[in-house]
């Protein structure tokens, strides 16, 4: 996936995994960025680009779980709590 704003605009507030700060709740997400608080880390927002990689030529730093990496997966499951 390389657009994963666009896959977690409208679900503000949920829990994702990030490879460096643990599990985080995602707080704002704009058109080119996903902003998040750490669970640990006392009211600091930090943020990543709209395909979740601080540096463009960077590794992905957010997933929706931390076994779970795959987007794909996340919006089934996201459509599937909108149905039933």
């Amino acid at each position: 996936m390389s657009d994963i704003a666009s896959i977690l605009y409208g679900h503000e507030g949920i829990c994702v995994y990030s490879v460096v700060f643990g599990d985080v709740i995602v707080c704002e997400i704009t058109k080119d960025k996903i902003y998040f608080c750490s669970k640990n880390c006392k009211g600091e927002t930090f943020f990543v680009n709209n395909r979740g990689k601080s540096y463009d030529d960077g590794e992905c730093l957010i997933f929706p779980s931390k076994t779970e990496r795959n987007w794909a997966k996340f919006i089934s499951r996201s459509e599937e709590r909108r149905v039933g």
